[in-house]
């Protein structure tokens, strides 16, 4: 097996800590194996002309984890409000060679499918059973390319009528936040334009707070002060 990128082995060894830590009980976790593929170019991707004018950069290789996935269903043992997260990760050359999510007019209005068939999911919990994920948005002469967050309950807080939220962050940004976050369910609102107060984000937040409460100690590496800052902002 070839060497690792650096990307590849901050994921490995951020997976390694959740399975490491006592304080942590791992439901479900896979790792690899790796594609062998790392300096090459995505050529399948040429073919399709969805993708023509797409920026498809550099950048977006050296951050890639190629991987066919990597993944981890965790909770704490003990505390409370219960501590819980997920992520699914996997090559993003092969996610978005995917079809985009599946979803109508009647799920979805017509300015939201425009953006969802323009998705191509590459984080999804699946066994956590939430139906929430994350996706990059395939866009012509758009550069980065955009991150959006799906969660179904979103349209049912005051003032917002979409399910939809975009994510102030790039694909290697969103990578990058998920090796703090660790998956805890409801991280990716820490990065949207959006006021988590009410009762629909009850939980999202004493989640998170309690995340960064005890994160620091489990996971002393990381310094946990920016997403303390984007809670409170948010509330």
């Amino acid at each position: 097996m070839r060497d690792l990128s650096h990307s590849e082995q901050s994921h490995v060894d951020s997976l390694n800590a959740i399975l490491e830590c006592d304080e942590l009980e791992v439901e479900f976790s896979k790792n690899g194996p790796v594609l062998d593929r790392l300096d090459e170019n995505p050529t399948a991707i040429e073919f399709f002309d969805e993708f023509d004018n797409v920026a498809l950069g550099s950048y977006l290789r050296e951050c890639n984890i190629w991987f066919t996935e990597l993944s981890c269903r965790w909770r704490a043992k003990t505390g409370s409000p219960e501590l819980g997260g997920e992520f699914r990760l996997r090559d993003l050359y092969d996610s978005i060679l995917l079809p985009p999510p599946q979803f109508t007019l009647e799920t979805a209005g017509a300015s939201d499918l425009a953006i969802y068939e323009q998705l191509r999911v590459v984080d999804f919990p699946q066994h956590a059973g939430t139906g929430h994920f994350a996706a990059i948005r395939i866009q012509q002469h758009v550069d980065p390319l955009e991150m959006w967050y799906y969660d179904m309950r979103l349209s049912t807080a005051p003032g917002i009528d979409s399910d939809l939220v975009k994510l102030d962050l790039t694909y290697c940004q969103y990578l990058e936040a998920l090796l703090l976050t660790k998956g805890v369910f409801g991280w990716q609102y820490l990065f949207a334009d959006i006021t988590l107060r009410g009762i629909v984000f009850r939980d999202t937040v004493e989640r998170l707070k309690r995340m960064l409460e005890v994160f620091p100690e489990l996971f002393p590496d990381h310094d946990y002060g920016d997403l303390a800052a984007r809670l409170e902002a948010r509330l």
